[in-house]
Order: C-alpha cells, then structure tokens, then sequence
C-alpha cells in the first residue's frame, strides 16, 4: 500500500473550451474515466493515455455530455483487441447505449452495462486491496415513475426493405428472410426472443440485424450519479524493532512480513505480521465527484445521509473533491454551507465552463494552426472568445480551492506525495515570422499578393460577398487525430442560415475554437442538418449541438420548431432513441437522402425558399449502404458539389458537372489504391482526376487518413501533374469496371491541373468568392513538408 501509485487526472473541464468535465484514475495498471466527454480518444493520443489499460468507465448522467466520448474508446478498443469493458451509470443506460447500435457494432467486443439503481451498489475494483466507487444518487423533486421500454418492431421495416430493392443493395435475402420471421410475432409490443427460432442461419441474420430492424422508446430519466472513491486502507506501519525482538532476522523475511506474510522465526517459532506492525490501520485517502447539472437537484445533494461520514471531526474525510457543478449552484448559500461541513484540509477543484482555465489539449493541431495563420491570418483565424476564467467566488475564499485546468492532477498515494500536480504538457512555442528561409517566404508573399488577381477570375463573377461560405471543423477520417479532427463542416448562407454537414465526435468544440464569441449565432442559425451517411465520424457530434440549438431558442423567447435532416435511415434511428434517453427527445423532421431526388418533394421548396437554390440533389455513392453524395445550384449559377465518402463515382461526376466548388474525399495516399477499394474510399489522385472530369473551377479535398500526419502526402501532387498517379494500379481492369470505375483509370491522356487543387485543413473558413488564389499555398505546404514544418511534431 505505502507504494501503490493512484492519481485523478483532469481531463476535461468545459465542453466550450475543451471537452466536457472528465476525470482519469490511474490504479495498478488500469485505467478508469468518469465522464469521457467528446475528444477524450484525441487527448489519449497526443497525451499517451493508455486506452487498453481502460477497465471501467462511469457516467454520472445519461447525457450526451457524459457518454460522447465512449463511441471512439469502444471503437479503438475493439481494434486493439481487447475483449471486453465494463460501464456503469444511471437507470436509463442501457436504453441509451442501445441506441448506439445503428452505428456502433462489433461482434466480438462486449460492452458491459450496468445500470445503478440503488444505493448500497459499491463497485470494487484491483485485486483485495480493492478500490471502492460508492455511487451517490441525486433525484430531482419532480421526476417522473420510470417505465420500462419495450423492444417494439420498426415500423418502417417496409420502407428499408422497399429502399434495398430499389437500389439493388447486397442484403435483400437475407432483410426478406428476417421479414418473414419477423411476421411470426403476435403483435407490435411483444418482446422478440430470438433465441427461439431453431433455424441457426436465420438466428444469425437476425442477430446481426436486429440492432437495425428494432427499436425502443425509451423514457427521459433524470437521476444523476455523484461518485466517492475510497482508496486502500493504509496498514499499520512495520515495526523492525518488534520483529527483531520476536527472532525475526532482517532481510526476505522482513519483506514477508511486510507483505502480511507470516515467517517461522530462527528458534522454529511462527511470528505473525500482527505482532510487528505498530499502530491501526487508517482510512485510505478519498476522492468525491459531485456532479450537480442544475439547482433542481441541490436539495437532496445536501441533505443525502452518505456524507455524513466525511464531515470534518468523523472518522473519513474527502481528501479531494472534483465540483463538476454551475456556477450559479455554486454560488448559492445553500451549496457554501454543505462545502463548509467538509474539512478544511479538504482540496476543491471546480470545473464547469466558468471557472476552469481555457487551455488546449492539442498541442499538436495549434502548432499546425499557427503555421496556416502565418501564411494566411485571415481565412485561418479563431475568433476571438470573451468566455474568460471567472475568479473564485469570494465566499470561498477561507477553502483550498483551485479552478480546473487540463492535466491537473491530485496524488492520492503514496502518501508522501499526497496532493495536486499538474502533469507536464509540452506548451506550443510561438510563432516566430523569421523561421522560415527565404525560399518559403518568397510562397507567402506571392501568395498574399496574388488573393486580388486571382479572386477576380471571371467563373467567380456570379457570386456575391454574403451568398456562400464554408467552414470545415475538422477534416480527418474514421478517427480523430493529434492534427485533425474528423469530419464537419458548416455551409453559410449568411442572413438566409445556414446547413449543418456531417459533424463528427468533436465539432461543438472545435466549433467554440474557431468562431468564439459568435458559435452561439452559428448554431442558432442552422436551418437544416445534412448526413451523408451513416459512419460515426460524419454524425457523433450532432445531438449535442442540437441539444444547444433549442437552448438558444428557448433563451431567445421563441417556439422551437422542427429542423429538417437529411441522412440515412440508420441516423434517424440513432437520433430518434439517444435524443429520447438524454433530453426528452429533439424536435426534428427526418427525411432519407433518396427522397429529395424526387421530383416536386416538399425540401426542393425549403432550399429554394430558404437558401434561395435553385436545385438540391443528392445521388447514391460507392461507399456503404445508404451512403450518398450532395449537389447543389444557387439561384445566381454557382454550384457546390460534395462527395461525402466514395469511391470515384460516374453518376456523382455527371450530376456535378461544371461546379464551381467540389469538396471531395482523399482519404488515402495514391499507393494504396488497393485498400481504397476495398473500403470504398479514394486516393489523392482519384480526387483529382474526378475534379478533372467534372470540370470544376476549385476542389477541397478533405477526410485525410490519420496516418498523414499534418500535410497529405504532397508528393501525390506531383504524381497527378505528371499523369502518373495511376501507375499504382495492380488490379484488372474488369475488376474496376464492376465497381463502375473504368473511366477513372484509363490512360487517356487527359490533362490534370492541381492548380485547382486547395487542401483542406481544420479552421479553413473562406468565402465562395475568395476560393480562387488558395491552391497557392500547395507550393509552400510542399516545401515545409520537404524540410519539415517548425511546428510538425
């Protein structure tokens, strides 16, 4: 015990500023977190947190707040292969996961839920000198009976059957065959045993789909959890003197002893550790996570009995307490004088968005940032944000308090270190503007003297200031990234809204980092959500901005009124039951990607009278089930095309031809085309050569693997100049042809310009009409990839 190492790390205080309120526990080995908040994989990265030692996970509340961050632990977890990872939280938990399902599946990886319901629940953790988590559990005065959900049939299994036969989708025996065994049930409410069908096959099949042929509906329930964590009883200490009064020689046997072995002393006689240990044993140090979401739940904080044993003059004392609790909770008289009964010695770290320090955990993307800023300060700005640290309320001036900070830490043992500390995060050094030579300088200043000639190109002359902007939060792929984020972008219209596209895990704080003070009135603003499909990495990061979205409204004195959003149908199963769990459901208006391809469909009014486009399409792509690609004609002829995730796509191309914008994906290096077609995604090249074919007058490419560091691999730049970037290509040509692909790689000498080419980074905000001088920086992004960036590693 006296050398066992257990820390509590912070490693989220405020969801604006970083992620949202997260503790770490480091015990013997393993790894516990409460509250893994959206980004919480990212910060493992960059910060060398060892996910596989992950054990437990705690949620304090059924929130999104709470859970965002379990999707990549699970999903890195079952790579890793590890088995298996045990999760606890409130009543309504399993309802909640459960809705993760349409997104979130692995056939070997276990999710262990248990749902706490009662208070004498204590959950051990380690070997015999276990920790213990006491879970606290908070009601508020007016929560509702809880009934239990029944598993319900879909009823729009017809649809999804239909939607398979329409486009020819692998599957369809298999979703007809379930049809059929579905229809054996006696009614929409009676629960589905699948154990019951004989037939092993279709057993499988209904395994396999049931995550998406099935849904709950689930009740909001607001119970909430505070956590006490109980450390090791100290022993008492060893008493050498005793021992060698008692015959004890020192050396191994001391060691046993020490060990609460016993020893057989040298005249044969049996000395126990009882007889050479002075003292009694005391209470391990103890740490409280009082989680407190509003004023509501104040009063049976208070008056709850288990505290009673860690008021100052009785037998435990909490040695540390983390407050993820408001500001305004804090403040009041009410919650002073319950933290007035804990000891004096007892530490205090507050942690909500008011009173936690702004730091960024991800050293790594501002060192990046400030390179792009150095070449362009404009379209790589971060807004300027007012939300500063507050002071600590005078009235809690007489207690050791500390705000909370990113990597701030507290000892718990050994007990000679006992304490905070704050663990050392290597800060980015400022830019300096004489790093570069002045073969780089030379780019930069071409670049920013070329914006005016370029940007007065005459296919950028139908476009005004305040039609069209867009800003991309992150740009990385499947997995967020010590330098990119994954994906979400916002596409501005200015005083006409705008449209939420694809936000990933992340995008509500990377969202608060690039626009500041203004986030509010971006999210206030989002007319309509567009999902390109149905992957985590282009939705995990949407209810919580929705969430906030009816915040604002609510704020303003308006009626929230349902927001349309378009995506797969697996989305809206996901949105529908993890927005009824946390929040009493979302007001929104579902509508499939396939339906806005019908003529006179009730959106083509919407875009047109609230965007004022003329025509918004979307088109199936070569990617997963249901996945689509978006295109899109402003009334004044500029048009955007986006590919979402895909394959290189005749019938995209076709619908896109002679956009003004393409945005498109090149999430792979031009040498790994093999696994690009397999997992149905395109190289740098394929991305190119589709701009070419399209005969667009810019492309963003976006949705970089995590493997390419800052930059793409640049050099794949080159290989498309000298038409060479399909020489990589080892598959026949039948093969490519089945998967519609033969024009893209044909040798027909066609000429590819990457002139055209801008390279998509986080925080790249820019206008439609500016769009015209930025594959500029291509140059200088070669050249600091060639003689490595400064600010790279």
């Amino acid at each position: 015990i006296e050398t066992m190492k257990i820390d509590a790390k912070i490693i989220g205080t405020s969801s604006r500023k970083n992620i949202a309120p997260s503790i770490l526990i480091t015990y013997n080995g393993q790894n516990l977190i409460f509250n893994p908040g959206e980004g919480f994989d990212r910060v493992s990265q960059e910060h060398k947190i060892k996910m596989t030692k992950l054990s437990h996970i705690f949620l304090s509340q059924v929130s999104w707040n709470c859970w965002g961050g379990v999707p990549d632990i699970i999903h890195y977890l079952d790579k890793s292969n590890k088995k298996d990872i045990k999760m606890y939280g409130p009543e309504g938990l399993i309802d909640f996961h459960l809705g993760s399902r349409f997104f979130l599946f692995s056939p070997i990886f276990k999710v262990k839920l248990r749902e706490i319901t009662q208070e004498h629940h204590i959950i051990k953790f380690g070997n015999e000198k276990a920790c213990t988590v006491i879970p606290v559990i908070l009601t508020t005065d007016n929560i509702k009976e809880d009934e239990n959900p029944t598993l319900m049939i879909n009823t729009g299994f017809q649809d999804l059957l239909q939607l398979y036969q329409m486009h020819n989708i692998d599957g369809l025996e298999e979703l007809e065959q379930i049809n059929q065994s579905l229809t054996n049930l006696k009614g929409p409410e009676k629960k589905v045993d699948f154990k019951r069908d004989g037939d092993q096959r279709k057993l499988d099949l209904i395994s396999y789909f049931q995550r998406r042929l099935l849904f709950t509906t689930p009740q909001y329930n607001p119970t909430v959890i505070c956590y006490i964590v109980k450390t090791p009883n100290i022993p008492p200490k060893f008493n050498a003197k005793l021992a060698k009064d008692l015959g004890v020689q020192p050396g191994p046997d001391f060691g046993k002893l020490c060990a609460w072995e016993s020893v057989v002393n040298s005249e044969g006689r049996v000395v126990t550790p009882e007889e050479c240990h002075s003292g009694s044993e005391k209470q391990g140090p103890v740490m409280v996570i009082v989680y407190i979401p509003n004023e509501q739940y104040l009063r049976n904080l208070v008056l709850h009995p288990v505290w009673d044993e860690y008021y100052d003059g009785n037998n435990s004392q909490a040695d540390v307490i983390f407050h993820m609790t408001p500001n305004n909770v804090l403040k009041t008289d009410t919650y002073l004088e319950w933290v007035n009964q804990f000891s004096t010695n007892t530490q205090h770290v507050f942690m909500n968005d008011n009173l936690s320090e702004n730091s960024n955990y991800s050293v790594k993307a501002e060192g990046l940032l400030q390179t792009l800023q150095e070449i362009d300060p404009d379209i790589y700005a971060t807004k300027e944000n007012t939300l500063k640290s507050d002071k600590i309320p005078s009235t809690y001036k007489k207690l050791k308090c500390v705000k909370g900070k990113f990597g701030l830490g507290y000892h718990l043992l050994p007990l000679n270190i006992k304490g905070l500390y704050q663990s050392k995060i290597n800060l980015c050094p400022t830019i300096d503007k004489h790093i570069y030579d002045d073969d780089i300088q030379i780019l930069i200043d071409e670049y920013s003297s070329s914006k005016q000639i370029l940007n007065d190109a005459p296919e950028l002359n139908n476009i005004l200031e305040n039609d069209f902007e867009i800003t991309f939060f992150g740009t990385g792929a499947a997995t967020a990234s010590p330098y990119r984020n994954v994906s979400g972008m916002y596409w501005n219209f200015f005083n006409n809204g705008g449209i939420l596209v694809d936000p990933g895990p992340g995008t509500y704080s990377q969202m608060c980092r690039k626009l500041g003070d203004k986030v509010d009135d971006y999210i206030y603003n989002i007319k309509c959500v567009y999902l390109s499909h149905k992957h985590c990495d282009h939705h995990g990061g949407l209810i919580p901005i929705l969430i906030q979205r009816e915040k604002l409204i609510l704020e303003r004195g308006e009626v929230i009124n349902e927001i349309p959003i378009i995506g797969s149908l697996w989305t809206n199963g996901y949105i529908n039951e993890m927005s009824l769990s946390c929040n009493d459901g979302l007001s929104y208006k579902f509508y499939h990607n396939s339906s806005i391809t019908n003529p006179g469909h009730v959106l083509h009014n919407f875009f047109e009278e609230e965007f004022d486009l003329e025509v918004f399409q979307t088109i199936p792509v070569i990617h997963c089930t249901d996945a689509y690609g978006t295109v899109f004609t402003h009334k004044n002829g500029w048009k955007i095309a986006y590919s979402g995730d895909t394959r290189p796509s005749n019938e995209f191309i076709q619908l896109g031809l002679n956009a003004t914008l393409l945005i498109h994906e090149a999430t792979l290096e031009n040498n790994l085309v093999d696994e690009a077609l397999k997992r149905g995604h395109s190289t740098t090249g394929e991305a190119v050569r589709v701009a070419e074919l399209m005969n667009v007058y810019r492309v963003i490419l976006t949705h970089f693997s995590n493997r390419s560091g800052p930059y793409p691999l640049m050099s794949d730049f080159e290989e498309c100049e000298l038409n060479k970037c399909y020489d990589h290509y080892d598959l026949k040509i039948k093969e490519f042809t089945e998967h519609g692909m033969r024009p893209m790689i044909t040798h027909d000498n066609l000429k590819v310009d990457t002139r055209k080419v801008i390279v998509g980074f986080d925080f790249l905000q820019v206008n439609l009409r500016d769009i015209g001088h930025l594959p500029l920086i291509n140059k200088i992004l070669v050249m600091l990839d060639e003689r490595g960036d400064p600010h790279r590693y």
